[in-house]
């Protein structure tokens, strides 16, 4: 893949004002996930292993006023926090090709795995399978 088409894959995962890369799950009720997505992003990302990689802070988190989830995979340091839904101008700026092809391996088994958990009422933004 070029550049240029790497930056676009994960440009759906850039959201307003948010440092890094975010995977939302929607849930239409309240679950116990924290746990179990935890497990999951860690063995995701365990099974992707590389120095670059390994060098990416990650975080779970759940939502106080909805009954969403969030995976948000990010490096302090590179990543601005202040860009809009969708700019991945910082991520052009500081990652190689082969990094931001990494990047999207990561993201796209994440959201693989997120989805096979088949939870019932769950919306995944991005959604699985988006040009």
């Amino acid at each position: 893949m070029t550049k240029s088409t790497l930056l676009a894959e994960l440009a759906r995962f850039k959201q307003d004002r948010i440092r890094g890369l975010l995977i939302e799950l929607d849930l239409a009720e309240k679950l116990d996930l924290y746990e179990p997505l935890r497990q999951l992003v860690q063995d995701t990302i365990e099974a992707h292993r590389s120095p670059f990689i390994d060098s990416l802070d990650w975080d779970v988190g759940d939502s106080r006023f909805k009954p969403d989830f969030l995976v948000h995979l990010f490096h302090d340091d590179l990543h601005e926090k202040h860009l809009g839904a969708g700019d991945v101008s910082d991520l052009a700026r500081v990652h190689s090709d082969a990094e931001l092809a990494e990047l999207l391996a990561v993201m796209t088994s994440l959201l693989e795995n997120i989805a096979a958990l088949g939870i019932d009422g769950m919306k995944l933004n991005p959604t699985l399978y988006e040009p």
